[in-house]
């Protein structure tokens, strides 16, 4: 009998150890080429010992595998750091194993995307990072889990833009969380550009771009330095990331808003055209010097070795220039206008970390789902950039990203949409960009090549996207049932004011047309020749074909003042265009037609264009020190602007609504002030990463629920925010006393 209860309470200390012991698997991605570093057969032993758990398939060879695993050591100790941690807050013993990480860095160019759909589940992996653009295809086929219940609560830590590839287009839930924001930049050789004779300043649209190639061409002569990098590969995301900014820069697109493929338009096509022509102009290779199509990782590899005056490059390469032995010779240019980046048109992805959904015991869902918040909550530098606003300060203080342009983020930029299609998508565009600059290598004209290859890419594309729609039935009923309620709400829907963010958009839209129209001027110093003309000409067309395609959008999804603007200045535009294209060849009879146009039709269009934004959708801060001081005259209040706020800086929202908003929380505060002693009001400013806000601080009661002041109350201005897209917060104050009212308004 003893021995029978010895062994019980023997079996019961044994229990709980081995219902405790976990095992989570992790897959991350790596790239395949990195600088070249010394290791001694040491430090991979002490390496190996140190990560038993850690393997890599990234399709190299041994040693070079071995290289990018040791490389990536860092984000090891951090994992090891993380299981430490989560046994030791449970009480267990942190050097033990009731936790394991296994950790299997897969390449990038190993097809990733489809051996995560294939081998994921059956392999039973844990985390997974991702690309952004995986997410909703990987969702809609059950092979993520939805992890909402992680990420909502800290949704306010991340940018916007990060997560919009968390979760399917459309759909409220989160099937993933941000951990890298990939912003391609152009970087340059300080050295190459100097002997070249090129400053980076004029480099402002892709014409000026092609120019420096020849200026480049003419006053380098070093044997195998090439102007650009480009990839070419048919293996590499950046084959297509790269043509994109050309392809969005002349008005493309792979699928339209209507969701349908609309990568064969002819605006397509010259974007593509253009791009192609940097190669077939001699400022780009198509090939490596062993016949193989280029890869980024290539050309990233012959930049630090000065083998590239300029490439267009994420942030994971500021590690390697701050490694380089020379790195004051790599400049980051990312503040240049062009090309395209100023339309909003630079391409912008990376990663997200998603828990697959495999069987699991408690305490490895607890396990997986913690190590996702960790991992995005540390960010990994050597990839990108962290999508954590909290980040940024240290960001800004990082001396490896003085230069690089964070303003970006902040700016309008473009990604791909998050369709579950969208993975098959992509792989469809890489194969015919690849096969594009193959055929052009081969001797084929590119415009030929580019129209066939995007023609046959669009039925790809459509056949893919069909493959996921509904029966035939199925739509025709849906559309019935729309038509019908269509029917009876077209009223509403005709009478509606813009919905919250449709009236930024289109103030960025309308700004952007004024824009536009301001680069299509034509100057006497312009055109002293016939090919001036030709050239100014093309410019001119295309500036005016960008100017037209924003005004069909805002025609119909536009405020009526900027509609009644548009609607009036559309034969204005299409005048000028036609003017340019009928006008003949003679210099005079250019400046005649063209330059007289300008002063008489389009300038009095941009200054009541100017006219329009100024008084129905602006505010600076310079204005808004006025509004403040026009009502300080009839309260009590100090303010307070940080020396860090420029008063150029704008926010969208009309200056009546800002002033009677503002008015209104100032009200709020005189009344629960009232009673008190020594009654403060404050109202000072701060600028977010989306936001210009407007905070009222009061030392009174505090902010009773249902309180709705006077004038139009607090209700009233949530709508007149939510009409901006901005928000109204309300939070008690520092010290518990009095609150806090802040209006949080979009920046422009």
């Amino acid at each position: 009998m003893r021995i029978l209860t010895a062994l019980s309470v023997f079996l019961l200390l044994l229990t709980p150890s081995l219902a405790l012991s976990a095992e989570i698997t992790l897959w991350l991605m790596a790239g395949e080429c990195l600088p070249e570093r010394a290791y001694s057969a040491e430090d991979f032993a002490d390496f190996a010992a140190r990560y038993p758990y850690a393997s890599i398939d990234i399709g190299q060879d041994q040693e070079r595998s071995m290289l990018v695993l040791i490389e990536n050591r860092e984000i090891l100790q951090s994992i090891e750091k993380f299981r430490q941690g989560f046994l030791r807050e449970r009480g267990l013993d942190s050097g033990g194993g009731d936790l394991i990480i296994r950790v299997l860095f897969i390449g990038w160019h190993k097809n990733p995307l489809s051996r995560i759909l294939d081998n994921a589940v059956k392999e039973g992996v844990d985390v997974v990072q991702i690309g952004s653009t995986w997410t909703a295809a990987l969702a809609q086929r059950g092979v993520l889990k939805d992890i909402s219940d992680v990420v909502k609560p800290i949704e306010g830590e991340y940018m916007n833009s990060a997560l919009q590839g968390s979760r399917i287009l459309g759909e409220d839930g989160y099937y993933a969380i941000p951990w890298v924001l990939d912003i391609r930049t152009w970087f340059y050789n300080r050295e190459l550009f100097e002997e070249a004779g090129i400053k980076s300043e004029s480099l402002k649209t892709l014409d000026d771009l092609e120019r420096a190639c020849g200026k480049f061409k003419a006053n380098v002569k070093e044997k195998g330095v090439w102007f650009i990098g480009i990839p070419t590969s048919g293996d590499d995301y950046s084959t297509l990331h790269s043509a994109m900014t050309w392809i969005w820069g002349w008005g493309g697109n792979i699928v339209n808003g209507k969701g349908l493929p609309g990568i064969g338009d002819k605006r397509a096509i010259e974007g593509m055209s253009r791009y192609v022509g940097l190669a077939v102009k001699g400022c780009a290779p198509l090939k490596g010097k062993d016949g193989k199509a280029l890869r980024l990782v290539d050309i990233e590899t012959d930049f630090l070795r000065g083998k590239y005056a300029m490439i267009f490059i994420g942030p994971w390469i500021l590690d390697a220039v701050a490694g380089a032995e020379r790195p004051d010779r790599f400049v980051n240019a990312g503040s240049m206008s062009g090309p395209a980046v100023s339309s909003g048109n630079i391409f912008t992805g990376g990663s997200q970390l998603a828990l697959i959904n495999s069987p699991r015991s408690p305490m490895e869902e607890e396990a997986s789902k913690e190590l996702l918040k960790f991992l995005s909550f540390r960010g990994n530098s050597g990839a990108g950039l962290s999508p954590r606003i909290g980040n940024f300060e240290a960001l800004l203080k990082d001396p490896k990203l003085c230069t690089y342009p964070l303003t970006l983020i902040r700016q309008e930029f473009r990604s791909y949409p998050s369709i579950p299609e969208w993975g098959e998508v992509e792989g469809i565009m890489v194969r015919h960009v690849a096969n594009v600059f193959k055929r052009v290598g081969e001797g084929e004209g590119r415009r030929d090549v580019i129209t066939a290859e995007f023609g046959v890419a669009r039925q790809e594309i459509a056949r893919s996207m069909g493959s996921e729609r509904l029966p035939q039935w199925a739509v025709i009923a849906i559309v019935v049932f729309i038509g019908g309620a269509l029917f009876f709400l077209a009223w509403f829907f005709l009478k509606r004011r813009p919905s919250s963010m449709e009236v930024v958009d289109a103030v960025r839209k309308f700004h952007r047309i004024k824009d536009v129209l301001h680069r299509a001027k034509v100057g006497r110093e312009d055109i002293s020749n016939n090919n001036d003309i030709l050239s100014a000409r093309d410019t001119l067309s295309s500036h005016l074909e960008n100017a037209l395609e924003e005004l069909e959008w805002l025609t119909g999804y536009g405020p009526d003042e900027m509609a009644s603007v548009l609607d009036s200045s559309r034969d204005v535009i299409t005048g000028y265009q036609a003017q340019a294209e009928k006008v003949s060849l003679l210099p005079k009879d250019y400046e005649a037609a063209l330059i007289e146009y300008f002063e008489e039709r389009i300038r009095p269009l941009i200054d009541r264009m100017s006219s329009v934004l100024k008084d129905n959708y602006y505010v600076n801060c310079e204005r808004l020190e006025s509004i403040i001081g026009e009502l300080r005259r009839s309260q009590d209040f100090e303010s307070d602007f940080p020396a860090g706020i420029r008063k150029s800086d704008t926010m969208v929202i009309s200056p009546g609504d800002l002033k009677s908003c503002l008015a209104n929380l100032l009200q709020n505060a005189q009344e629960a002030v009232r009673e008190t002693e020594d009654p403060q009001i404050r109202v000072s400013l701060s600028v977010s990463e989306e936001f210009i806000c407007i905070s009222v601080r009061d030392n009174g009661r505090g902010f009773r629920s249902g309180f709705r002041g006077r004038g139009h109350g607090l209700g009233d201005v949530e709508r007149s925010l939510g009409r901006w897209g901005g928000e109204l917060g309300i939070a008690g104050g520092d010290d518990g006393k009095g609150t806090i009212m802040t209006l949080k308004v979009r920046k422009f």
